[in-house]
């Protein structure tokens, strides 16, 4: 499309702000106003998706987005937003056709790749969306909801061990990261459950109950083992709990500890 003039130009700086300040009736007006004087600029478009996405009209937004796209077929970013708000759509095949797009134009953009993983993970696609994750901390080796997210699809799968490890990196990262921390926790515990020492301390408490003599000497080698892990979910539902003690899992962590 044809370049903004510099007053239509200072215009979409307005509305800009205005979404950003949340008065949409100004940015509603100056867009209106732009998307009639400039309809073959891509930017009006974009802006206009923006705008709706933002207010909750995903589906408004996403034909607003597909202009854009038709004025200028390589807008990596007007792909990604379609994809945010199929997303929101909970249409997530279709977030991921439109991540893959954004992708394929700019192939550094290390949320189109966290966010299509969290499209597969959603989609209980796991191995996928653990793949994902990965591409986007290679790229942003700080991104710690990457992590976060790494760290559910493989609890997910079963794989607590690695769970804690990616949790354990999220935190390290960015060390308020309260829901790493719970995370963690569910994480410890379920390593807990799923231990040698807690199978063998079910049996021998079957044998006592049976009347049959234990290895007390074994007996509380394995309790000691048990409760070394089961400290370490504790200690993690507790740093969740220090960091958002009003959060909205603080009543389950209690209950955990």
């Amino acid at each position: 499309g044809k370049r903004l003039s510099i007053s239509a130009s200072a215009e979409l700086d307005k509305a800009w702000k205005a979404i950003a300040n949340k008065d949409w009736a100004a940015a509603a007006k100056i867009l209106t106003s732009l998307r009639a004087t400039h309809k073959d600029n891509p930017a009006v478009w974009f802006t206009l998706g923006y705008m709706y996405g933002t207010l909750g009209n995903h589906e408004v937004a996403i034909q607003q987005y597909r202009t854009a796209i038709a004025l200028r077929p390589d807008f990596a970013m007007a792909y990604y937003n379609i994809g945010i708000n199929y997303t929101d759509l909970k249409q997530y095949s279709n977030a991921i056709v439109a991540f893959k797009r954004s992708i394929a134009l700019n192939p550094g953009y290390a949320r189109a790749y966290y966010n299509k993983g969290n499209a597969y993970r959603y989609l209980r696609q796991y191995a996928e969306a653990i793949a994902d994750y990965k591409k986007a901390i290679a790229i942003d080796p700080n991104y710690a909801q990457a992590y976060y997210s790494m760290g559910l699809a493989q609890g997910r799968q079963g794989l607590y061990a690695r769970a804690v490890a990616a949790y354990r990196k999220a935190v390290a990262v960015k060390p308020d990261y309260a829901l790493a921390y719970y995370g963690m926790g569910v994480a410890y515990d379920r390593l807990a459950a799923a231990s040698d020492a807690y199978k063998r301390l079910g049996r021998m408490l079957d044998l006592q109950k049976a009347g049959r003599r234990v290895d007390r000497t074994a007996f509380a080698k394995y309790l000691a083992e048990y409760r070394r892990q089961t400290n370490l979910a504790v200690t993690a539902y507790g740093q969740y709990l220090r960091l958002e003690p009003r959060g909205t899992l603080a009543s389950s962590a209690k209950a955990a500890i």
